[in-house]
């Protein structure tokens, strides 16, 4: 099985630094979104999660990247409010370069 990663970027277009970091990281395949936001991220989720089967969810996983904090806090509530509503999970990530950048000046 194939381990898909779903990179939900909050900027226009996704970061090619995450998306890099993804297939570096062990993805066969990293499909890469921009434009991400909470009102448009659950058919994305919803696409994601219902296409595998429940032995197959291990090897698919979310990352929500993006420069801004709190978009992308938004976007990982929408995506938790999805799970919510079922018993199937995926691993879900969030970090965003604001983030990356405070976390470097430590």
């Amino acid at each position: 099985m194939k381990k898909l990663l779903y990179q939900f970027d909050t900027d226009t277009l996704p970061s090619v630094f995450d998306n890099v970091v993804g297939y570096d990281g062990g993805a066969d395949h990293v499909c890469a979104y921009g434009g991400v936001n909470a009102a448009n991220v659950g058919g994305l989720v919803e696409g994601a999660i219902f296409t595998r089967g429940l032995r197959d969810k291990k090897n698919t996983a979310i990352f929500i990247g993006g420069g801004n904090m709190a978009g992308g806090e938004a976007v990982l509530g929408a995506v938790r409010g999805k799970f919510s509503k079922s018993s199937q999970r995926v691993l879900t990530m969030l970090t965003t370069r604001s983030l990356r950048h405070s976390l470097t000046e430590l």
